[in-house]
């Protein structure tokens, strides 16, 4: 090489003095003894040689840094080719999973699709069944429309006996006048769904009110022999006023105040407070029915909704009852339903029209059947509360006026059996609450009469409780226990829990 060198070198010469050879490299470039001249005080300047060696000397440095750099290269490379298997092994499996979410999603629409088939269905089958409902409703007043037709049509032949129908009724009068300073007796007022010509027969009249003469009256003195006799095994007053009760268990209850959204209370039968329930969003209660799984049922009339109340105080919401306002509420003897006194209004308003029924629900609010025009004629006045014997009877309180209610007792399959309007003619019959006990005897509380009817499952009348003679006024809330123990709270906060009340039915029996 340095041979090779040489003799390149000895063909060379120098740019600025022709015929020099270069003796000297400065400035990047080779120059002649000449030159150097100019160059002398350059730092860079040295001989031919000198920089011959210096590059030899720089050669296996710069080896060495291009080996660096191409195993870096090839490092590189690798990487880079790494990286493009991973992301095709990536790409692989996210086609997979975009494909699955995809195939998820068609699925998920396609349960969407057949449940609003299925939806869609439903409400055309109800829809249809509304519709027939209105025909056949149409088809009745028709017929009810002709009937009037011919009725109307029938009124001129009626003209020439009108007058003697008007002596008549005021012959009428007349001797009524006379009877009524001789002895005042009014006749008893029927659930308007029995028809008079079932009552001649005395069994089905006592059922409907108790026999007119056989001593039940509130004012006789049948009152005052074994058949009233019963123990009071405790009593205290609360705090409060207007309150309804719940047994929960034996010995313990659920007090709260109706229809002013207070505080709940788990009292013992002491009067010992177990727990207090802070209502803070003043629900307006009306109802608490305690089950025998020691859950309690709820009715919140201001938000039209049902709750259920735990055995440990916690106050859920189950569903809504809109447009109408929950009032009375029971469960079923199969506790998969529930039995719900409705109102299309939030309180109970003495001869206000409206719309009222009583419906049994399912435990997550959906309708199975409705109760409002018993018997196909007038519906009810205010259904108020309601309970379920042990023959799965229905009882309802239907409030009429202020102090005047009835009973309506209807069979398993909703039809109007009986009916109940109190133990006497001459006072009006008040139902504010209607329990029962294990053995199905109907346990009603009568508020204006200061009483308790005590009646058999057929809702026949064998004891009365006359509460005003133990210094006890105006019943409101009625429940029995685990151990068929009665559970009565007064209007002024009064508790009062009685025992051996059935002692004459248990011998009759």
């Amino acid at each position: 090489m340095d041979g090779h060198l040489s003799a390149r070198l000895g063909t060379v010469r120098c740019s600025n003095h022709r015929g020099q050879r270069p003796e000297y490299f400065c400035c990047g470039q080779l120059i002649c003894s000449l030159c150097q001249v100019g160059h002398s005080n350059h730092k860079s300047l040295c001989t031919i040689e000198t920089k011959r060696n210096d590059i030899q000397e720089s050669v296996p440095y710069f080896l060495t840094k291009l080996g660096e750099v191409r195993a870096n290269t090839d490092r590189q490379i690798s990487n880079y080719e790494s990286m493009l298997e991973r992301n095709s092994r990536e790409q692989t499996n996210n086609k997979k999973n975009i494909h699955k979410r995809i195939q998820g999603v068609i699925d998920y629409l396609k349960k969407i699709e057949s449940s609003l088939k299925e939806d869609c269905q439903k409400r055309h089958e109800k829809v249809s069944e509304i519709l027939n409902k209105i025909i056949d409703e149409c088809k009745t007043t028709l017929i009810e429309v002709q009937q009037i037709k011919t009725c109307c049509e029938r009124i001129p032949s009626f003209n020439s006996a009108l007058e003697t129908v008007r002596v008549g009724v005021r012959v009428n009068q007349q001797m009524g006048e006379l009877d009524s300073k001789d002895n005042h007796q009014p006749q008893p007022q029927i659930p308007e769904f029995i028809s008079p010509h079932n009552l001649p027969g005395n069994g089905l009249l006592r059922k409907i009110i108790g026999t007119m003469n056989d001593g039940l009256d509130m004012d006789s003195d049948w009152t005052t022999d074994e058949n009233e006799k019963f123990e009071i095994k405790e009593k205290f007053e609360w705090k409060q006023k207007r309150i309804g009760i719940s047994p929960l268990g034996r010995d313990r209850a659920w007090l709260y105040p109706m229809d002013t959204g207070g505080n709940i209370f788990l009292i013992s039968h002491k009067r010992g407070l177990v727990k207090e329930i802070k209502n803070e969003k003043h629900r307006k209660i009306e109802k608490i029915y305690t089950t025998n799984r020691m859950n309690a049922w709820v009715t919140d009339i201001e938000k039209c909704s049902i709750k259920v109340l735990r055995e440990t105080g916690e106050l859920q919401h189950r569903f809504h009852v809109a447009p109408f306002h929950p009032f009375g509420i029971c469960p079923t003897k199969s506790g998969e339903e529930v039995w719900i006194c409705l109102a299309d209004k939030s309180s109970f308003i003495p001869e206000l029209k409206g719309r009222t029924m009583v419906a049994k629900m399912t435990t997550f609010g959906e309708k199975v059947c409705e109760i409002e025009s018993p018997g196909g004629k007038t519906h009810f006045t205010f259904p108020y509360r309601c309970t379920e014997n042990i023959n799965e009877d229905l009882i309802v309180v239907d409030r009429i006026k202020e102090t005047k209610g009835q009973i309506f007792i209807f069979d398993k399959s909703c039809q109007p059996k009986c009916g109940y309007i109190g133990t006497s003619v001459d006072r009006e019959f008040d139902p504010r609450d209607v329990c029962c006990n294990s053995k199905g005897i109907i346990i009603i509380s009568d508020y204006s009469n200061h009483a308790i009817h005590i009646l058999s499952p057929d809702g026949v009348l064998e004891k009365l409780l006359k509460m005003d003679a133990h210094g006890l006024f105006k019943p409101l809330s009625v429940a029995t226990d685990a151990s068929d123990k009665i559970w009565i709270t007064f209007d002024d906060g009064n508790v009062t829990i009685i025992v051996n009340y059935v002692n004459c039915l248990e011998k009759k029996s």
